[in-house]
């Protein structure tokens, strides 16, 4: 789970730098999303070095896209956005 928050895609920027609410190190300055759930880039630190769970409806999600249960659904969500714009494939094609 920690991989998928460290992989994930900036979402936002700060200039300024946040701290960690409990022992006030330096805690980043993005948001960070998967295309689904967003959250801040210190969120790993409050993890790692604070030991916070996340909600099991997160973690789920995060080992969905890990095993690469989710590629499947990309693709096909690809393939029909493709279908459905003007120009598209025929809906026959793959």
């Amino acid at each position: 789970m920690i991989e998928h928050l460290r992989a994930g895609y900036v979402l936002r920027a700060w200039m300024g730098m946040s701290t960690c609410r409990l022992c006030g190190q330096p805690n980043g300055n993005l948001m960070l999303t998967d295309g689904f759930y967003e959250w801040p880039s210190g969120l790993v630190h409050y993890i790692e070095d604070h030991h916070l769970r996340l909600p099991l409806l997160f973690a789920l999600h995060a080992m969905r896209i890990q095993d690469g249960a989710l590629d499947s659904d990309r693709i096909l969500w690809k393939r029909e956005s493709r279908r459905a714009q003007p120009g598209g494939p025929h809906p026959s094609e793959p």
